[in-house]
């Protein structure tokens, strides 16, 4: 969707490694970030978690925040991680 949409770089996450693979090797996404499977508990907890996705995110993208996140969990920490990723985001697209 965002590559036909026009979307230069896609960066996909998800907990399931061959997701992510699938995605890379038939060029829907240009790069790939499996996410560690954690469960925070704690508000702190999940905000922490949030960023660092968010950060692996940046990093993988190449050029730091994003100008669209199609979030397709609905899952609290996802969502958390989708703001963070995106401060000037134009676009956040929670699917779920």
């Amino acid at each position: 969707m965002a590559k036909v949409s026009g979307a230069k770089t896609v960066v996909i996450a998800d907990i399931q490694a061959d997701r992510v693979d699938f995605a890379v090797q038939n060029k829907f996404a240009d790069a790939k970030i499996v996410v560690p499977m954690k469960r925070p508990q704690s508000i702190e907890d999940k905000l922490s978690f949030a960023k660092e996705v968010a950060e692996m995110v940046k990093n993988a993208s190449g050029i730091g925040e994003v100008d669209a996140v199609y979030e397709c969990t609905g899952v609290e920490s996802c969502l958390q991680a989708a703001i963070y990723v995106s401060f000037k985001c134009y676009l956040i697209d929670s699917v779920s």
